[in-house]
């Protein structure tokens, strides 16, 4: 491995470690089984924010889903987006936003965190667990 990608792995495990430990709880902390999914997906998928919003439900492939999405889809039963706000339309990104703040707070991390970081934080796994950092990148 050249050393530019050597430095560049150390940069992302550095600046995103301090997550690593904290993003179970992160999840664990949130009632609300819609902000739950939504912080649930945004970590385990390295889903952008946006990207996250724009799911359908016929993107979800039902027999691969998480329990707490049939939960959640069961609670709120949405009908276009997976994650509607309450007149029916697509979740606001400020929503979104604010849900993953508050869960940082909640979870003692004193940095505010973002929706991006927790893109991040799914990467550094990735590259802990060996893939090549330029498939993560693109």
């Amino acid at each position: 491995m050249d050393r530019i990608m050597q430095e560049e792995r150390l940069l992302i495990r550095t600046r995103y470690r301090k997550l690593e430990t904290l993003d179970y709880e992160i999840y664990i902390i949130t009632n609300n089984i819609k902000h739950r999914c939504i912080l649930g997906l945004l970590y385990a998928s390295g889903l952008r924010r946006s990207e996250l919003l724009n799911l359908k439900l016929s993107d979800i492939d039902s027999k691969s889903v998480l329990d707490d999405l049939r939960v959640y889809y069961k609670a709120y039963l949405p009908k276009k987006y997976l994650f509607e706000g309450p007149s029916g339309k697509r979740y606001n990104p400020s929503s979104v936003l604010k849900i993953v703040c508050e869960a940082g707070k909640r979870a003692g991390i004193k940095e505010k965190v973002s929706p991006h970081m927790l893109r991040h934080s799914f990467a550094t796994h990735l590259l802990e667990n060996g893939t090549n950092l330029r498939i993560i990148g693109t």
